[in-house]
């Protein structure tokens, strides 16, 4: 099943469209920050590898396009032919959206690390540089979950990324300032904010990675059930 879904993700351009782009934001993220420097500019490192969190909003969508594409394209059906048992489908399709982002997360600080000796002539490696990309690595993780998650209970392809999006750009600015800051840190892209060590005044960063593990547990024990009970027709 994990070979299966991997030749899936991986034969398909808008995969591979997806992470390039991703890779063209942290070198734009990088060098953005790094261009105003003032000094050294050895302090703003981590801030500027940290834009390899940000893209865990990739992430999420591969992770979303994982499950919903096959109801979108209506390959869902033959997917379960092949394997009826549908929890095993679904912890494949976990796998690999997990193991693609932690892939791609990784490569991606290595971009930034590049972008940043470009800028720099080196690299002042610290505890917080090498903390930062570890958040960064597990944000894109825990999003990849979640989007397969999220996925499987939406199922419409066009309306899970449209509600990711909205969730992101839209729902949580404005949940913020009806909350207030001590109640907006627990929300979803504030935490992995605090993970990637992005965000000011938010959970400590170890944390706000527990809390995204249980955000990621709470919609996969949700798309567990929807997914064994769905009609594949969707």
């Amino acid at each position: 099943m994990i070979v299966t879904e991997w030749l899936k993700l991986r034969s398909v351009r808008s995969t591979w469209l997806l992470l390039g782009a991703g890779y063209l934001l942290v070198i734009a993220g990088v060098s953005g920050l790094l261009a105003r420097r003032t000094g050294d500019g050895a302090g703003l490192v981590p801030k500027a590898v940290g834009h390899v969190g940000l893209i865990g909003t990739l992430s999420l969508l591969l992770g979303v396009r994982v499950m919903a594409g096959e109801y979108r394209h209506k390959t869902i059906s033959e997917t379960y032919l092949a394997e009826p048992r549908r929890l095993r489908v679904l912890a494949a399709k976990v796998t690999v959206a997990a193991g693609l982002a932690a892939a791609y997360a990784l490569t991606a600080a290595l971009v930034a690390l590049a972008t940043t000796a470009v800028w720099l002539g080196d690299v002042p490696f610290s505890a917080d540089l090498w903390r930062t990309l570890a958040g960064a690595v597990a944000w894109n993780v825990l999003f990849a979950v979640v989007g397969v998650a999220v996925g499987a209970l939406l199922r419409n392809l066009v309306g899970a990324v449209a509600v990711v999006l909205a969730w992101i750009a839209v729902v949580e600015g404005i949940a913020a300032q009806l909350l207030g800051d001590s109640l907006a840190k627990w929300l979803p892209f504030q935490a992995a904010m605090a993970l990637g060590d992005m965000g000011a005044g938010g959970l400590p960063q170890a944390g706000a990675g527990l809390l995204l593990v249980a955000y990621a547990a709470v919609f996969g024990g949700a798309a567990v059930l929807v997914t064994r009970r769905a009609d594949v027709e969707g």
